[in-house]
């Protein structure tokens, strides 16, 4: 792992490092004209967070209410314009270092503590993770008949559009092997949407699956065929390929090979930096074996645990019970 005083200097952060250790207001340990920039939490496990404020002090106290084992602060003074751009390069810059990060935002994995430990044990997280066999089956389902109620009808709309049948079988084997304890975290950690939205292009968004604060999984049609759109982890679909001068990390060609994918730069924020965009247009066969494809399986499995230990799904108020029962059951 990089040397983290080095990362910090090239940063443009000053060499001074305050120690705060045991300490609840950093008023007499800072004492700058302008407290507005970029800072770096560092804390004793060996952890970091870092954000932007208006007023460093004040931030400080705030996150001490929150974090009691923070050891020393790094602070660099930036323009009030810039401080959402320096905020996310700083944070980018210290992950791809490899330092474990406390931030939820644009972090692709956050190492801050998680309310999803409870519905899920964090070894248990990590076995379903690595071993793409590993499936939880059982749970207690959530239950809103209002929500119920109020989806029914597009729901039944749904089941009458060409292919959807062939579709439903596809998210169904997407949330029972891409989503951890399907059951136990239905609706509060993820949703499965009747849509039913046109787009250009002839496009026709049957249904989505989100997860915390973005989509995972699109399915509908173009020009009335059907596609598949993945949002996934991109590292481990990457290879080293070594050159006359260096080393090129790219996508695998052999998985674009096997499978007619394209690769797109459609990402969100909340899903951070490690993220793809990959989308099929073809047959419901080529989306199955997309779904059975360990790379992938594990890639996808990866980024939605990731994004599920970043707190409860947004887009809950969507969530088509209707559609979910015939994936989980």
């Amino acid at each position: 792992m990089a040397d983290i005083n080095q990362i910090i200097s090239d940063l443009g952060f000053p060499k001074q490092l305050y120690e705060v250790k045991d300490r609840r207001s950093i008023a007499h340990v800072i004492r700058l004209k302008r407290l507005y920039g970029i800072y770096v939490l560092h804390f004793a496990n060996g952890e970091f967070y870092a954000g932007l404020t208006i007023n460093v002090v004040r931030r400080f106290a705030q996150h001490v209410v929150n974090h009691k084992d923070i050891v020393a602060l790094s602070f660099k003074q930036v323009s009030l314009n810039k401080l959402q751009s320096e905020e996310k390069r700083v944070i980018q810059t210290l992950e791809k270092a490899g330092f474990h990060l406390r931030n939820i935002i644009h972090t692709s994995i956050s190492y801050a503590p998680s309310a999803f430990d409870e519905v899920m044990p964090p070894q248990q997280q990590e076995q379903w993770v690595n071993d793409v066999n590993f499936v939880i089956s059982t749970g207690q389902r959530a239950d809103e008949p209002e929500l119920r109620r109020k989806y029914k009808d597009r729901y039944a709309k749904l089941v009458q559009k060409p292919y959807a049948e062939e579709m439903i079988q596809v998210i169904r084997q997407y949330v029972q092997t891409c989503i951890p304890t399907y059951l136990s975290s239905e609706m509060y950690y993820w949703n499965v949407s009747c849509l039913l939205e046109k787009r250009a292009n002839n496009m026709l968004i049957y249904s989505r699956v989100c997860i915390y604060w973005q989509e995972v999984f699109t399915v509908g049609t173009i020009n009335g065929e059907p596609f598949f759109s993945w949002h996934l982890a991109r590292s481990p679909l990457e290879i080293n390929v070594k050159l006359k001068r260096g080393t090129l990390t790219t996508l695998n060609p052999a998985l674009f090979l096997k499978h007619p994918l394209h690769a797109h730069l459609h990402t969100y924020k909340p899903g951070g930096q490690d993220q793809i965009n990959l989308q099929l247009d073809g047959s419901i066969e080529a989306a199955l074996n997309v779904l059975h494809e360990p790379t992938i399986l594990y890639a996808i499995r990866r980024f939605n645990l990731n994004l599920m230990r970043k707190g409860l799904n947004i887009y809950y108020k969507y969530h088509c019970f209707d559609l979910a029962d015939r994936l989980v059951n």
